[in-house]
């Protein structure tokens, strides 16, 4: 073992200058500081009243908001209409813009929902890199006249009679609700999407 020897005094000494990591500044980002110091400052009655101020303004701007934000849903199929009915995404995107967060594709995203195939939008939030696909979207298209079949032979027990169970139960209530149809045949399936199908 080698090391440098310090007298208990200087160890001692030379421990008081350690900084701990959740004391070094890049632990936090600047949001998270100021939002920690602004509770430490204004006290607890001013922040309450700062967060009802908060909640009010919003409230009332998701009902400003509300006769477009039904324009919206109506635009959109009825399937999809279930899924997201009491989302409010004229509201996600404004408080989106007043927090700085910087994606403003976020009410197109929601109604649109993420591509499966292709090449996604880039978000300015995150670090831009290009990451293209395996496949195009017309080769994908392509190749589901056999990968869909595939996909459906896989389907089987997990091998755990509870947690299959679980599973049924889960799926029969988000189909209860109507975010889900089924059970469907393939040929269904077929008519309902078209020839692509991705079973998650």
């Amino acid at each position: 073992m080698i090391g440098i020897f310090h007298t208990p005094d200087q160890f001692l000494d030379k421990s008081f200058k350690l900084i701990h990591p959740f004391d070094h500044p890049a632990c936090t980002r600047d949001v998270l500081s100021r939002a920690l110091f602004e509770t430490l400052v204004i006290g607890p009655s001013a922040l309450a009243q700062k967060r009802h101020a908060t909640l009010k303004f919003y409230t009332d701007l998701a009902k400003q908001l509300a006769v477009q934000e039904d324009k919206l849903h109506q635009a959109i199929g009825k399937d999809q209409q279930n899924i997201l009915s009491g989302k409010n995404f004229l509201l996600l995107q404004r408080m989106a813009k007043d927090a700085k967060y910087n994606d403003p594709h976020l009410v197109q995203d929601g109604f649109e929902g993420a591509l499966l195939t292709g090449m996604a939008r880039d978000c300015a939030e995150f670090p831009s890199f290009e990451s293209p696909p395996k496949m195009s979207s017309a080769e994908v298209m392509r190749a589901s006249k056999w990968t869909r079949h595939a996909v459906a032979s896989s389907s089987r027990s997990s091998g755990d009679p509870s947690l299959d169970k679980e599973l049924d139960q889960i799926t029969c209530e988000e189909r209860n609700k109507g975010w889900l149809k089924g059970p469907l045949s393939l040929i269904e399936l077929a008519k309902l999407l078209g020839p692509f199908c991705c079973r998650q």
